[in-house]
């Protein structure tokens, strides 16, 4: 913000709902030009590339706030801009890959824009100010509403740039940057508006070390990462990198000193799948001391030490609770007060994602490690006696009379329209709110029958699913013997690792015969926006109905579906896949809450674990009795 718009930002408190209730009334539009709202890339290539960006249309909702009528601006599929307290405007944020060494620069070429007054533009309230993002443990009516009153009073445009770009960091390998456009600049005074409708964009890549670039893709190539990097990066080229993937996929795991032997079956199963997999023990006398230091140094040596023959590992599982008789310590989050893994896998520079998938084995016995292991064995082999139940799920949007109706239930109707479904040969139990509040009793009788895929939204605690209630005791009496899947929860510090008892996602796989393979849960509280866009990807409709599906803005949903046509390299199979994927949606929106996401996701269980989504079929094979020698390939 530039210092002539500095002043005292009043917070207007009074018990404020820092939600925006829509308002009856119908949407106005601001009809600009036929054309579509998009952003096209062309003449992509390892120096640059050019976009254009167009706008055709704006809407306007009229949104009530404890302190008044706020008009709500919006581009069908954008998001907008978030500095809390100024004008929430539109803006479309593209990812890009930029080569090593690179000096990013923008050119704005053919340009056209429209100014429109008080009556042109409909507006009939002041354009509603952006806010903090809401935790699903807060009490709304405690947070203050923020409008920075002395930014309103300025009778001029804001005067931020039409194009602006920013780097976000290292994806595993890849130097990535946030390309962002404002397509609209506001006079908070008269009300008026100025729209850019057309804009060609040409961007640079000054001094690019394109030796280096290939040396860092060579070195981190990796199969499971090449989704990522076909859904979120807006100029990627996987011809770059996927020619590069020859060789297999490695897992890293973390084992206290003493429990080698209790894994062994474990090793011997990740390896017939396919895995290079390396046991490294910790502990004294182990291969590295059990600080959090000395693993981080670990997991940063196999890092540096990769090279194009020999890759750095993709996986990092570890064994053992953060304190106990089985233990491997934990990180306290540079983001909040909670307990994280994350340390141990941002490898790569000084941002906050990930290099490689990463998991836990959180267990407190050798009873427990074994329970963990035989049913993940199980699952991955398929040797359920009935496998009927991996096409049934258990979708659930839980209980909160402010932000359910829109949010939980739209996640929960996206994913049932979508993909959880008979159109995919899945059958859902879906609990929408307010239904779900009185539907505990049939959603345990559910879980005891055995899902596949259970999924719940709203509010948690440590111990439970909060309303509708499912809890550590109701998980310790399950009773779906041979019958387990996957969890999700999208809800407050149900992963709390460190808790004094057994947090709910311990619980899971920790029950023998039954309970879960893996969990998906944060370590801290979890936020109403940023769960929607984990799941649905950055869509800002969020109307309590499914929005439409796009491409471009995938959620942790749509890359584990990918039944849209996606070509294999965009397909997301494991957890660790998913939860990364979800991270991402809320990295694209530009959420403050971004790195802390990336923090508090945690998944109890093994991170290349595959879902089923469905009944799955046996897949014939078929081999020749001769393989002459000389030969590479065979069909």
């Amino acid at each position: 913000m530039h210092n002539k718009f500095k002043g005292k930002v009043l917070l207007l408190l009074a018990l404020t709902l820092t939600f925006a209730l829509a308002l009856s009334a119908q949407t106005r539009q601001v009809e600009l030009s036929p054309t579509t709202n998009q952003a096209l890339l062309r003449n992509n290539s390892d120096l640059g590339f050019d976009v254009n960006y167009s706008v055709g249309e704006l809407k306007i909702i009229e949104v009530q706030t404890k302190e008044g009528t706020f008009d709500e601006l919006s581009i069908e599929g954008w998001g907008f801009s978030n500095e809390v307290g100024e004008p929430k405007l539109p803006m479309l944020r593209r990812t890009i890959a930029v080569p090593l060494g690179a000096e990013v620069r923008l050119t704005l070429n053919s340009q056209s824009a429209r100014e429109f007054d008080n009556n042109a533009n409909k507006l009939q309230n002041r354009v509603i100010p952006a806010q903090e993002p809401i935790s699903k443990s807060a009490d709304p009516a405690t947070i203050p509403f923020v409008v920075n009153e002395m930014l309103y009073s300025r009778d001029e445009f804001n005067s931020r740039d039409w194009v602006q770009v920013s780097e976000l960091g290292m994806m595993r390998g890849v130097r990535v940057f946030a390309l962002d456009f404002y397509p609209v600049r506001y006079n908070p005074v008269t009300n008026s508006i100025r729209v850019m409708e057309n804009l060609d964009v040409r961007v640079d890549f000054v001094n690019p070390d394109i030796i280096a670039t290939a040396d860092m893709l060579a070195r981190t190539a990796s199969w499971e990462f090449e989704q990522l990097y076909s859904n979120t990066i807006f100029n990627w080229n996987a011809d770059n990198r996927t020619a590069l993937v020859r060789h297999p996929t490695k897992m890293v795991i973390l084992c206290p000193v003493g429990y080698t032997s209790n894994i062994q079956s474990y090793v011997d199963w990740k390896t017939q799948q396919g895995f290079v997999v390396n046991v490294a023990t910790v502990g004294s006398g182990g291969t590295v001391a059990n600080t959090t230091t000395a693993i981080k140094n670990y997991m940063q040596s196999l890092w540096d030490a990769a090279t194009a023959d020999d890759p750095a590992p993709t996986y990092l599982l570890i064994i053992g609770d953060e304190s106990g008789t089985i233990t491997v310590a934990t990180n306290t989050g540079a983001t909040g007060s909670h307990v994280t893994d994350l340390t141990y896998v941002r490898l790569n520079g000084t941002d906050y994602m990930p290099e490689m998938y990463h998991g836990r084995f959180s267990v407190s016995s050798t009873t427990e490690l074994t329970n963990v292991i035989n049913k993940t064995i199980t699952f991955e082999k398929t040797q359920m006696p009935d496998i009927s139940y991996l096409g049934k799920t258990v979708l659930i949007a839980g209980v909160d009379s402010s932000w359910s109706p829109t949010h939980a239930n739209g996640a929960i109707n996206y994913a049932t329209t979508e993909y959880f479904n008979a159109a995919h040969g899945i059958t859902s139990d879906t609990y929408l709110y307010p239904a779900s509040g009185s539907s505990d009793e049939q959603i345990i009788a559910n879980a005891n029958e055995g899902r596949g895929y259970i999924v719940y939204t709203a509010h948690g605690s440590q111990t439970s699913w909060h309303d509708p209630s499912f809890t550590v005791s109701d998980v310790n009496a399950m009773t779906n013997s041979g019958k387990y899947g996957v969890m999700v929860g999208n809800c407050c510090i149900t992963n709390e690792f460190d808790y004094s008892s057994p947090c709910f996602g311990e619980a899971v796989i920790r029950k023998a015969d039954g309970g879960g393979v893996a969990y998906i849960g944060g370590t801290n509280s979890t936020y109403w926006n940023e769960d929607y866009y984990w799941a649905v990807g950055y869509k800002t409709n969020i109307d309590g109905s499914a929005p439409p599906y796009d491409a471009t803005k995938l959620g942790a949903y749509d890359a584990m579906f990918h039944t849209h046509g996606e070509t294999y390299d965009k397909w997301a199979t494991t957890v660790g896949e998913s939860i990364y994927s979800g991270n991402l949606a809320v990295s694209q929106s530009g959420s403050s809450r971004t790195n802390y996401y990336w923090e508090v996701y945690h998944i109890m269980g093994d991170p290349s674990v595959m879902p089923y989504l469905g009944v799955p079929t046996a897949n014939p094979a078929t081999s020749p009795t001769q393989i002459m020698v000389g030969n590479n390939s065979y069909a």
